[in-house]
């Protein structure tokens, strides 16, 4: 009885990792010609660390509006994942300077695009549910 629930489970999830694989595979396909995304962790980290270097948000600013200009143009999941990382950067970059409402602004603006985002899988779903949870708004309506 037992290892029929496991095969069971074992098969449904098989199914549903393969259909989410397929979904961002061809996504990663898609935008896999534009160089701005090869390396964008590191890159959304070096801007971060410039513009608190440097004092001023410019850095995070400008590469924000290149994935802005690249999302309008393929409307990617993917891209506005990233978009969504660099906007809680640019909220600790304002907390650094003691804006408190800007960054606050910034961080909001970064959840509901998240929210917004159409077939979420599983894994970013839960995310969102974290973050959204630890920024005390625990009643959102959350649709995966």
């Amino acid at each position: 009885m037992i290892s029929l629930l496991f095969v069971s489970c074992k098969g449904n999830g098989t199914q549903i990792a393969k259909a989410e694989a397929i979904n961002y595979s061809s996504q990663i396909e898609q935008v896999s010609s534009d160089t701005l995304l090869i390396g964008i962790q590191g890159k959304i980290y070096d801007a971060f660390v410039q513009s608190l270097m440097s004092k001023d948000n410019k850095a995070l600013s400008e590469l924000s509006n290149r994935l802005d200009e690249l999302n309008k143009s393929k409307k990617q999941n993917l891209i506005l994942y990233w978009r969504s990382y660099l906007q809680f950067y640019s909220s600790i970059y304002y907390l650094k300077k003691d804006d408190k409402k800007t960054a606050e602004k910034e961080i909001d603006k970064g959840i509901s695009w998240l929210v917004e985002m159409q077939n979420k899988n599983h894994c970013l779903f839960r995310k969102l549910k974290t973050i959204i949870y630890h920024r005390g708004e625990k009643k959102m309506p959350l649709k995966c």
